[in-house]
């Protein structure tokens, strides 16, 4: 959960429609293209304890988004990226490749006070899903819930599900609910040879169905400010390897609560403060030996937009802290940030960039002083 994904979830949960005046009419009216590319990376100060000097990551993701006829419209999305992990001993490691490919279909439906929105997904394996040991060590630095990577993972053996969001107006405010399912394919997550000539295990695996509840209510309290509040439940089946049961995955429970207002006569801002909660996960097969106990993570932040001659200048301000409850790898990160996006009609360029400073604790008298850089450019075309 980044600071990107926060803002844009607490903006888009049960939305209010901008007045007709405000939307520019283009040629591209029902396609919207995006394309954002950005690096990140994070610096170890003791990479004995921390395991790592460092780890980068370049992503292109880029996404297009069609109206098809009337309320059905059409998504894809997917992208590359480059992520490279130097090691305590100074080696360095690389994996690189195309992400999956999503393709999401949706219907829209109702009028009136009752709308709802279905969905379905389905996930193709066009990324780079299958790694060396050496590469696995590099995906799972970017995976971690701790460092907020713009990517989770390259890919997988795909998946397809399928969603429905159903929302009431209620005076000045909304409230939605909806339910979510997704199957996952079975695939081989490892390739062999290992890049150091090492075999690395070559074994069938697949990832647990997974369940997702949701419920959301927005209100505007005055007639320039919002207050929106967002909560998901999630449940996930046990992960298979070889056609047996090898880790069940705890619950998960996600919140986050926003408060949006105008400051000034034209610039706006928003005030955020959210949190995951993953149960500890249950092993079912000794071949594990990792960490899978209980995590916990709370965001806080502020963002605002500016409007400046012919710009919007973004500026904002986070902070998030993560807990295992075995009390290893835990640890906080605050970030400052500035961009500007340059809008023409319903087309934008936005470029930022990102300071982040925090700290790792890796073990007992283990920790490590973390700082970070985040540089983004994203262009749209279309809305």
């Amino acid at each position: 959960m980044n600071l990107k994904s926060v803002l844009l979830v607490a903006a888009a949960v049960v939305a209010l429609p901008a007045p007709r005046s405000a939307v520019a009419q283009s040629p591209l009216d029902g396609l919207a293209i995006s394309v954002g590319p950005g690096f990140e990376r994070y610096s170890f100060s003791s990479p004995e304890n921390a395991g790592l000097k460092s780890v980068s990551l370049f992503s292109a993701p880029a996404s297009a988004r069609a109206t098809v006829a009337g309320p059905l419209w059409l998504q894809l999305s997917g992208g590359y990226a480059s992520g490279t992990m130097i090691d305590a001993r100074g080696r360095e490691i690389t994996l690189s490749g195309p992400l999956d490919t999503e393709v999401s279909l949706g219907l829209n439906m109702g009028r009136g006070p009752y709308t709802a929105a279905l969905t379905g997904v389905a996930v193709t394996p066009t990324g780079s899903g299958r790694h060396t040991l050496a590469e696995a060590q590099v995906a799972s630095v970017i995976a971690t819930e701790f460092l907020p990577f713009g990517i989770r993972s390259w890919g997988g053996g795909g998946s397809a599900g399928v969603a429905l969001m159903t929302t009431r107006t209620l005076g000045q405010g909304s409230v939605g609910v909806g339910a979510g399912f997704l199957s996952s394919r079975q695939y081989s997550p490892f390739r062999n040879p290992d890049s150091d000539g090492s075999a690395g295990a070559d074994f069938v695996y697949q990832p647990g169905n997974r369940l997702q509840l949701r419920a959301a209510a927005e209100r505007n309290l005055t007639r320039s400010s919002r207050l929106t509040l967002g909560f998901t439940f999630e449940r996930t089946n046990a992960d298979v390897m070889e056609e047996n049961d090898l880790f069940r995955p705890g619950n998960r429970y996600q919140a986050l609560g926003s408060y949006a207002f105008v400051l000034g006569g034209r610039s706006t801002a928003i005030l955020y403060t959210g949190g995951m909660r993953a149960d500890g996960g249950v092993v079912l097969d000794p071949v594990l030996i990792n960490d899978f106990s209980s995590r916990t993570l709370g965001l806080v932040g502020a963002g605002m937009r500016v409007p400046v001659g012919g710009v919007i200048l973004v500026p904002d301000l986070g902070g998030r802290i993560y807990r295992r409850g075995s009390g290893l790898g835990q640890g906080y990160i605050g970030d400052a940030g500035l961009a500007m996006e340059l809008p023409s009609g319903p087309h934008a360029i936005t470029s930022g960039a990102r300071f982040r400073y925090g700290n790792l604790v890796a073990g007992e008298g283990m920790e490590s002083r973390i700082t970070g850089v985040d540089l983004t450019l994203n262009v749209r075309f279309g809305r």
